[in-house]
């Protein structure tokens, strides 16, 4: 029950959090643009690009059509790749979905069949030893575990 109003809650103070620096990202990419090539964009031109993007509207409106987005999966455009988001995101998911699903399936081959061992011969030197290394395992950070391998 208090789940969606925090999510609300979440939203709002990231929102507020991406609204906080001063100006925006057209300002920047003006910017930009004037110390690389010396030249201004058109106010008209800027001022186009300002009502495309929604960057004109008042505050909570801006609102309502970044979640609007979030809600349907229309993240936008990346001004610095030139890209769809949801692109972007895919790309970096799909390692990550790999690396989680492999270190899953590793986990179950092997965890599972020396479980099995080290319960069916419990107290021999087999279980100890396993239990020694589940141990050892156990207590290394994961930094340093994933610096080794």
């Amino acid at each position: 029950m208090i789940a969606i109003p925090t999510l609300m809650a979440i939203s709002i103070i990231s929102f507020i959090i991406i609204q906080l620096p001063q100006g925006d990202y057209l300002d920047r990419e003006i910017q930009r643009l004037e110390e690389e090539f010396g030249d201004s964009s058109s106010l008209a031109h800027v001022e186009e690009l300002r009502a495309r993007y929604g960057l004109n509207e008042p505050l909570w409106k801006r609102y309502f059509i970044w979640i609007g987005g979030f809600v349907r999966g229309n993240f936008g455009e990346s001004f610095e790749y030139k890209r769809e988001v949801h692109e972007l995101i895919w790309d970096r998911i799909a390692f990550t979905l790999i690396i989680s699903v492999g270190s899953l399936i590793f986990t179950y081959v092997v965890a599972i069949p020396l479980g099995v061992y080290s319960a069916t011969h419990q107290y021999k030197w087999s279980d100890h030893f396993l239990t020694f290394l589940s141990f050892v395992g156990m207590s290394i950070p994961a930094f340093l575990l994933a610096l080794s391998l």
